[in-house]
């Protein structure tokens, strides 16, 4: 198994949820898929709102 260095920013570990500073590439992948999923689910979210086809009771 190889081993890669990557430097990220606290703001971006916080975003991806990542405790530790070593992370299987795997587990960072999921985290990455998780985060964009979130970020359109919340996008859709609001477009939906100002159709009105969504409402938050």
């Amino acid at each position: 198994m190889s081993e890669l260095k990557v430097k990220i920013t606290p703001t971006i570990k916080k975003k991806y949820n990542i405790q530790s500073n070593t992370i299987d590439f795997a587990e960072l992948e999921e985290k990455i898929r998780l985060a964009i999923a979130r970020d359109r689910l919340d996008r859709l979210a609001r477009i939906a709102k100002e159709a009105g086809l969504f409402k938050n009771d």
